[in-house]
């Protein structure tokens, strides 16, 4: 008997052994699937943001950054400049203020405009590193929490999500993925810190979330994570309020810097500070929540969420949330309270983290922080369908279950590393477009031209940044007249005036989703001046956007340093400018 049982337990160990080594070698090939996916960012183009920061660097705007600052986009210091150059559209609030307070992040793009200039291989590179670095941080926080085939799961839920991509693929955003990784490694030593009471566990935990909240603002969602906790915990005031200091101190001093040396964004309809504009942040808060969680949750494209109407959106969320319920019960009900309350805690703080990101418009790249907790709510799910329930009394709750359960596995092992590959794709053709566009204005801007005049812009690419996305082929001054205004009439009224007119959709867009201006802030004899133009608002349409203005130029339009363009679908072409009297339809 004592043989066959020392046999047993030496075959039972094989067995774990083999299946232990069998999981790890599963885990190693779907973590080599995930970064196979991601591989393709090496080859991305540098875009917008990321040539403003290396003008920063190199000296072209002015005041001059440093290390720490290069995500001091638009101040009163450099608007002006911004706008001469053309690197801002005429018609910039004069209140723009864009300016983030992210030392953390700027010092490492300083450090890859150091070491790489104009290069866009090494910045994706270390770009990559900070995405592997996310998901073992991610996975050794989930280990704590959940069991390890769940923590192993939802890591690869993580580790595929199309949230990643765009932070992958443009180095400016690259903050979403530092921010989340130093926040989970606090979120770790928080939930210990919490457990156990240990000081070394808050030190460290106050050190992460400082270097999570000052690498970007996106680690504020942190504070979701937290409350959750602190919702499932029935301690003491006392015990409560010296618990949160791990998280709230460096929040207060962040909040503190960021207050005291007015960081933000203002004048702009795309962003709705909750310091600044609270009543405007409410009033989008609603909308942009259910696209976030359509998106996050159920794999739903952004830009599809945002044009269903937020009551039906808003009520397919509801419904979904009711049937992941059933499946949700099912795996944590037979857990212990511990066990339960994690499960709880990462489930409401996927929700709780949504609510700084709704000051911008809603996109998946801002998901980062909330899909924490999303990836270990799938990877739960997808261990408990995997686990025999014997307390099920229900088949139609068990077949609710598991088809709920295999819809969020389709959703987020299937079609997200897909869709993942889709976004890497889409960017790097459209950004690989930019480019073309930009080499057509390199080979045929003529130097002795000083002015361009974009009577139309057909893409942002040709509104924002121009100037230093052109490099040493900029003009002095980059005019962009109207953007994205359909079918477009300039009549040339005076030897040095044009009148720009647009029928069909106001010269420039306004409002909740544009970067430049909100809407209702201009009116009908509005001047507006940059080096060598003057603008003046003529009419105004029944929504209060500009449909005519009259640009005066401080020289003929005929003279030798002026070249006109204009941008359709296909690409910039050449416009002669018509005599005195005389217009031009512009076709798209």
């Amino acid at each position: 008997m004592a043989l066959d049982s020392g046999l047993t337990d030496q075959l039972t160990e094989r067995a774990s052994t083999r299946t232990s080594t069998r999981g790890r070698v599963l885990i190693g090939l779907a973590l080599m699937l995930a970064l196979a996916v991601h591989l393709p960012v090496l080859a991305a183009p540098l875009l917008h943001d990321d040539y403003a920061q290396r003008a920063m660097v190199d000296g072209q705007i002015v005041p001059a950054r440093g290390m720490l600052d290069l995500y001091d986009y638009v101040d009163d210091g450099d608007r002006a400049l911004l706008l001469d150059r053309g690197a801002l559209p005429w018609w910039t609030s004069r209140a723009l203020t864009i300016r983030f307070l992210r030392p953390l992040s700027s010092a490492l793009v300083w450090l890859d405009c150091k070491a790489f200039g104009y290069g866009s291989v090494g910045p994706h590179a270390h770009s990559l590193l900070w995405w592997a670095a996310a998901v073992v941080t991610v996975f050794a926080l989930l280990r704590t929490l959940v069991p390890r085939r769940a923590a192993v799961l939802g890591t690869l839920v993580f580790a595929v999500a199309p949230c990643l991509a765009d932070p992958l693929l443009w180095l400016a955003n690259r903050d979403v993925i530092v921010a989340t990784t130093f926040g989970a490694v606090g979120l770790t030593f928080y939930n210990r810190w919490r457990d156990l009471r240990r000081r070394g566990d808050a030190i460290a935990g106050a050190l992460a979330f400082a270097a999570a909240i000052f690498a970007g603002e996106y680690a504020v969602g942190f504070a979701g994570y937290v409350l959750a906790i602190e919702c499932v915990r029935r301690d003491a005031i006392v015990r409560r309020a010296t618990g949160l200091l791990p998280f709230v101190a460096p929040l207060t001093l962040y909040t503190a810097l960021y207050l005291g040396l007015h960081y933000g964004a203002h004048g702009t309809g795309f962003y709705r500070s909750p310091l600044g504009d609270p009543a405007a942040y409410l009033a989008a808060a609603p909308r942009r929540a259910v696209v976030l969680l359509a998106t996050g949750w159920f794999g739903l494209s952004d830009a599809y969420a945002a044009t269903v109407p937020v009551g039906a959106l808003t009520v397919a969320c509801a419904g979904a949330a009711f049937a992941i319920a059933v499946p949700w019960r099912r795996v944590v009900r037979p857990r212990g309270d511990a066990e339960r309350h994690r499960a709880t805690w990462l489930l409401l703080g996927s929700m709780f983290a949504l609510a700084p990101v709704l000051a911008a418009e809603p996109s998946v790249r801002v998901l980062a922080v909330a899909f924490i907790g999303i990836s270990a709510t799938v990877g739960l799910l997808l261990d408990g369908a995997l686990v025999r329930h014997n307390h099920e009394s229900s088949p139609v709750a068990a077949g609710v279950a598991t088809i709920v359960t295999v819809g969020l596995g389709a959703v987020h092992l299937v079609r997200a590393p897909y869709e993942t590959t889709q976004l890497i794709a889409a960017y790097r053709e459209g950004v690989g477009a930019i480019q073309e566009r930009l080499g057509w204005l390199r080979a045929h801007l003529d130097r002795r031209h000083s002015i361009v005049l974009v009577l139309r812009a057909s893409t942002p690419s040709a509104t924002f940044w121009t100037p230093f996305m052109l490099g040493d082929a900029a003009p002095e001054q980059w005019r962009v007249l109207a953007f994205r205004a359909g079918a477009l009439a300039v009549v040339r009224s005076g030897p040095r005036t044009l009148d720009v007119i647009s029928q069909e959709l106001p010269l420039f867009p306004e409002g909740p989703f544009d970067l430049f201006r909100a809407v209702g802030e201009l009116h009908e004899g509005d001047v507006l001046d940059v080096a060598g133009m003057r603008a003046t608002i003529v009419q105004l349409d029944p929504d209060h956007l500009v449909r005519r203005a009259r640009l005066d130029f401080d020289r003929d339009l005929d003279d030798a340093s002026v070249q006109c363009l204009s941008e359709r679908r296909t690409g910039f072409e050449r416009v002669v400018i018509p005599p005195t009297g005389v217009g031009v339809r512009l076709a798209l």
